[in-house]
This record gives C-alpha cells, sequence and structure tokens, in this order.
C-alpha cells in the first residue's frame, strides 16, 4: 500500500503505533500510521490500561502494530515537544521552551518546512 496517514492529536508524543512491521520489497513504500497523543499516560489498555478507561480499538490495532514502550518527549511541556515534532527540530535549536512561544516565530522554522507542510 502506497498510503503515508499522519494523525497529530495534541503534541506530546506518548505513544507512537507504527503499522509495518512485515518486511516491505525494495521499491515499494510502507503504509505508516503514526498516532502521536497528549497526556495519554499508560492509559491505553496495551501500556496497562486504567480500570475506567476502556481502549478496545486501540488495544485491537496494537495487537497487529509496532508499539514502542521507551518513548521520550524533547521538552516538559506540550510546546517545545509539539515544535520540535512539526518542525524535526529540538527546542534548543528553536528556542521554543514554553507553551507561550509560537514555533513559527523562530527564524530556524520560517526557513524550513514543517511536517504539515
Amino acid at each position: 500500500m502506497k498510503v503515508l496517514t499522519t494523525m497529530m492529536l495534541a503534541g506530546v508524543v506518548c505513544v507512537t503505533l507504527s503499522v509495518g512491521a512485515m518486511p516491505v520489497k525494495q521499491g515499494e513504500q510502507p503504509n505508516i500510521l503514526m498516532i502521536s497523543v497528549d497526556d495519554l499516560n499508560d492509559w491505553v489498555g496495551v501500556y496497562g490500561g486504567y480500570p475506567q478507561c476502556k481502549t478496545p480499538h486501540m488495544d485491537r490495532f496494537a495487537e497487529k502494530a509496532m508499539v514502542f514502550r521507551n518513548a521520550s518527549c524533547p521538552g516538559s511541556v506540550c510546546g517545545p515537544s509539539r515544535s520540535a515534532l512539526l518542525s524535526g527540530f529540538m527546542p534548543s535549536t528553536t528556542g521554543v521552551y514554553n507553551n507561550r512561544q509560537n514555533m513559527l516565530d523562530s527564524v530556524l522554522v520560517q526557513r524550513n518546512a514543517t511536517l504539515p507542510e
């Protein structure tokens, strides 16, 4: 399949699931779905769950996908992490260190294409 889909729900990369665990033949593009969720913690069933949080669709999807269990984020708050994910540059490079700053104000981000672009 030649589909590349990116779905972004907020900023901090807490869960990243990617389909494509099967080998890809040379010349083919893998089918990848990246899900980035803010403040999800370990509430999804595949990560141990939380008694009041039901995630049957995510759990079923995770059974067929590659699940990353040791993720980290570039910043301690949403803004810098979201900026890093969308721009590809660390907060120390863009200068975005808190939620009041906009990554679009960074000269580096203005000169380079972001993920949505």
